[in-house]
């Protein structure tokens, strides 16, 4: 090869190495359409806003942890059903509107995203495997939430806190009971087992590890060996609205997690999974009543 070709070979490789170099630092400012895994600034907090007045300011470190918006905070709020409106606004951008049919079976929770941390809202396997929400705002400022107005002698209409499902007037004298109308399949290598309502009576009942501490439940191990069903992997529940969750094995384990159940004023079932975070416990999954539990 002459000395002018091997120069000019030489000059089309540099000229590559560099256009290949700016391309790959144009993918990395544009965050190659996956999510970072950088921690965002210390600094930067996301407040939750609830009627008007701040409640929390969260860092990324808790956000770093895929927390719901309503395990973070106190009172009413908790329970997403008393949530009249939802509003997320970015640091930059317009703020957005969740409306109810996009929160439908859905869980609010902040994540990291980005170097930032984002809002979302997943599905209970979404949020499970920490996975891209269907409804993202990435690089949010603010979580806006306005409750419910209070009702009936400051009611609040949800099932959890100020009157929804303790507290604030009577006691358990005014808590339904369960009845034979509720009923639950379960299904097994045996077959189907149809486990109703009224023979929660005679179980043990359990309160919550967080939030409502009050109301009494009950925790899916316990439905399941009142049925003479004993799970051995993993589970599949199906709430009234379609929803559906999937528990792995680990999840049976009383020290690291409560699969809770309770029947809220309105007669109907609610199911959450607290998981232990180090002292803390967080809800990591709901459910609007339960239809069926399968076991995989």
């Amino acid at each position: 090869m002459s000395r002018r070709r091997a120069t000019a070979v030489t000059a089309i490789a540099a000229a590559l190495a560099a256009l290949l170099l700016l391309a790959c630092k144009k993918d990395e400012a544009k965050g190659g359409g996956k999510a970072a895994t950088g921690a965002p600034p210390a600094g930067v907090k996301v407040a939750l806003v609830v009627d008007g007045k701040p409640a929390l300011d969260v860092d990324p470190g808790r956000a770093a942890q895929y927390p719901p918006i309503g395990a973070l905070l106190a009172g009413p709020a908790r329970d997403p059903s008393t949530w009249s409106a939802l509003e997320v606004r970015p640091r930059q951008g317009e703020a957005r509107t969740l409306t109810a049919d996009e929160q439908k079976g859905k869980i609010a929770a902040l994540y990291p995203d980005r170097g930032g941390t984002a809002f979302g809202l997943f599905s209970p396997e979404e949020l499970a495997k920490k996975a891209r929400p269907a409804i993202a705002v990435t690089d949010v400022a603010e979580v806006r939430i306005t409750l419910a107005a209070a009702k009936e002698g400051g009611g609040g209409g949800g099932d959890s806190g100020g009157g929804g499902d303790h507290g604030g007037g009577g006691g358990d004298d005014e808590r339904p009971r369960p009845t034979a109308d509720l009923k639950i399949t379960i299904k097994g290598p045996a077959g189907e087992v149809v486990f109703t309502g009224d023979k929660l009576n005679d179980l043990a009942t359990v309160t919550a590890p967080s939030g409502d501490t009050e109301t009494p439940g009950w925790t899916i191990p316990a439905i399941l060996k009142a049925a003479g069903v004993e799970p051995t992997g993993k589970l599949f529940l199906v709430g009234e609205e379609g929803a559906s969750l999937l528990l792995e094995p680990g999840d049976l384990d009383p020290a690291t997690t409560m699969l809770y159940v309770k029947l809220n004023r309105q007669g109907q079932l609610r199911f959450r999974v607290f998981k232990k975070q180090g002292e803390v416990w967080d809800v990591t999954g709901e459910l609007r009543g339960i239809k069926s539990i399968e076991l995989k």
